[in-house]
């Protein structure tokens, strides 16, 4: 003897679609379907929003809702990686929580010279204090002698959220 649960998508309004001789997923419903009575309230939470949905016992809860990305930051990247607990059957009420792992975003700071050879190559963290290298020489040649002029940009003192190329002005 086998006892079927029927998913709420089943409903039209307050009618159920399917009864006894319908076919769902292949299957012939030999008996008009059970219809679980205990109802239990599934909580939830994502990215500290919670939505409270309610499920009949012994259906497996599915979050419909928007989802899964936590904002990113200028620092950080976030990506969902589950529920806290593990979603089960209904069983009881329940609380579910959206969990992710960060990472930290890299930002880079590349110095170059006049002839587009490089001079430094740094990695920063989004907010770090950005050094900049001793300034660079040029050799005289025939014609002229040169003194470093600066960057072609400004040097932030703290590394933006973004990669920055810096080239020697003479």
């Amino acid at each position: 003897n086998v006892t079927y649960y029927i998913n709420l998508e089943l409903w039209e309004g307050d009618r159920l679609r399917y009864f006894a001789g319908s076919t769902i997923y292949g299957y012939t419903l030999e008996q008009d379907p059970i219809i679980p009575t205990e109802k239990y309230d599934i909580t939830f939470v994502v990215n500290g929003k919670s939505e409270t949905v309610t499920f009949y016992k012994g259906q497996m809860p599915r979050y419909k809702g928007e989802l899964m990305l936590a904002t990113d930051s200028p620092a950080y990247h976030y990506e969902f990686t589950g529920w806290q607990p593990e979603i089960t059957k209904v069983t009881g009420n329940a609380t579910y929580t959206a969990t992710y792992t960060s990472t930290y975003i890299n930002y880079t700071v590349v110095f170059k010279n006049w002839d587009g050879s490089e001079i430094s190559t740094k990695t920063y963290h989004y907010g770090n204090k950005v050094t900049t290298p001793a300034n660079p020489t040029k050799a005289a040649d025939k014609t002229y002698t040169y003194a470093f002029a600066g960057w072609d940009a400004a040097v932030p003192t703290v590394m933006p959220a973004k990669d920055m190329t810096l080239k020697a002005k003479w």
